[in-house]
């Protein structure tokens, strides 16, 4: 195989990998699709927990005593009995800001996922 072609060959394994990976850059809803491919409705605390380590994401908190305050819904409320809440990542926004994208998980009162929540937010000067 000739060095062009092993370079084509690896160019595109690498666009396939940053296409399928949980990029920050993604929308709010194809981040939630894809976390819900890796963490379904009905998982448990420690089996979220165990994904969210093994993607290093920032910004770790566990509560398994709390849920996470839900503001996009109305009325605003706290969703479940437990959470997780991590920083899925952060990216430049335009020249002076940047856009995080951050995620909640949250458990009912057996441990199991009912719902997670995705959203991204701009902060800039």
């Amino acid at each position: 195989m000739t060095t062009i072609c092993k370079l084509v060959v690896l160019s595109c394994a690498l666009l396939v990998a940053a296409c399928a990976s949980i990029s920050s850059m993604r929308s709010e809803e194809e981040i939630t699709a894809s976390l819900l491919n890796i963490t379904p409705i009905g998982s448990t605390f420690a089996e979220v927990e165990a994904v969210a380590r093994k993607k290093g994401w920032k910004d770790l908190k566990i509560s398994p005593n709390r849920g996470y305050y839900d503001d996009s819904s109305h009325p605003e409320r706290t969703v479940g009995k437990a959470s997780i809440t991590v920083t899925i990542g952060e990216h430049p926004w335009l020249p002076l800001g940047t856009e995080g994208a951050y995620a909640a998980w949250g458990f009912d009162e057996n441990g199991r996922l009912i719902k997670i929540w995705v959203h991204k937010v701009i902060d800039s000067l």
